[in-house]
């Protein structure tokens, strides 16, 4: 809008030429790597998110999402995604708007599906670490449907059968890292084959 007022159109065009070019880029990409269009959809729906809250949403070039198993359900998966990004973008929402940044890794090579979500946010406190999938659990003030996606995030992963770790420097960021196994849970237990 700048350029166009200041009448420099052939700059404005490049731009938006670049702007798009970039934005068909992520699409073509997402639809390659994450064909699932609930899973591909919902991760351009947070890049979008990420864009408004002037946040740098990296989704990793290396990600590959082809090869999960219809018996995997989408609504935990999403749960899982949706409230670990959310989460990142709350981490990040205090650094200055230059340096707000998240970054998302999937891979599906081997037996698990891995997710990774890393902001650079003010990290967490040694003494909320342990509990900070406890439901209710929040370091955020006090106010209503605080303290319960870490929680969620848990119970869509032990539904899986998978893990979730973290690694945390207070006021560098944090990493969470979920593994879910493709083949997963049988009566309460990993299926053994």
């Amino acid at each position: 809008m700048g350029l166009i007022q200041l009448g420099s159109y052939k700059e404005a065009i490049e731009f938006i030429s670049k702007e798009m070019d970039h934005a068909q880029g992520f699409i073509e990409f997402l639809m390659r790597e994450v064909p699932d269009p609930i899973i591909a959809g919902f991760i351009l729906g947070k890049a979008s998110l990420a864009s408004e809250l002037k946040i740098k949403f990296n989704v990793d070039q290396s990600s590959s999402f082809k090869d999960v198993p219809a018996s995997i359900s989408r609504d935990n998966l999403i749960t899982i995604i949706g409230n670990l990004i959310n989460n990142a973008f709350e981490a990040v929402k205090e650094n200055n708007e230059k340096g707000r940044e998240v970054s998302l890794f999937l891979t599906d090579l081997g037996k698990d599906l891995i997710i990774e979500i890393e902001d650079n946010g003010k990290g967490i406190r040694d003494k909320d670490c342990c509990k900070i999938f406890e439901q209710g659990f929040s370091t955020k003030a006090s106010s209503n449907n605080q303290g319960i996606g870490l929680s969620l995030v848990k119970n869509a992963v032990d539904s899986f059968g998978g893990t979730i770790t973290f690694s945390t420097v207070e006021g560098e960021g944090t990493l969470f890292t979920v593994a879910l196994p493709k083949r997963g849970k049988k009566n309460g237990h990993p299926e053994q084959h």
